[in-house]
């Protein structure tokens, strides 16, 4: 990749903390797929693809980041999280989903929800080019 291609950046989430992310860029035939992550061990990650040219991806990648460090999905009280406003966006990890940044097991996830008890839910697991 090109020196002026940068391989991190730092973006301030909703509170005003300062996020580190570490771009990784996959060239094949079919162009050009950034994945950035957040430098820490379990945290926010975003992708985004573009087929000709890494800069138009790495334009797009910093609008998701943006956008999604600037809403709160999670509030903690009493040790416990819980959805700040009824809602939440994060990416499934390995054990659990990462929401805010923060890694939360499938049996803390499940007592969050348990709290809903009666209400609907709607579930929806979108793929790479959907976030």
């Amino acid at each position: 990749m090109n020196a002026d291609f940068p391989d991190r950046e730092h973006f301030l989430d909703f509170s005003g903390k300062k996020r580190e992310f570490e771009y990784l860029v996959h060239e094949n035939d079919l162009g050009y797929l950034i994945r950035a992550k957040e430098t820490k061990d379990i945290g926010y990650e975003f992708h985004a693809f573009s087929e000709n040219n890494p800069y138009h991806a790495l334009g797009e990648i910093r609008q998701k980041i943006r956008k999604r460090l600037s809403t709160r999905y999670l509030q903690k009280e009493g040790g416990k999280y819980h959805l700040y406003h009824d809602e939440a966006k994060g990416h499934i990890s390995y054990g659990g989903v990462v929401i805010d940044g923060i890694f939360i097991p499938f049996e803390h996830l499940n007592e969050m929800i348990q709290t809903y008890e009666g209400f609907h839910i709607e579930i929806k697991i979108k793929g790479l080019e959907e976030e």
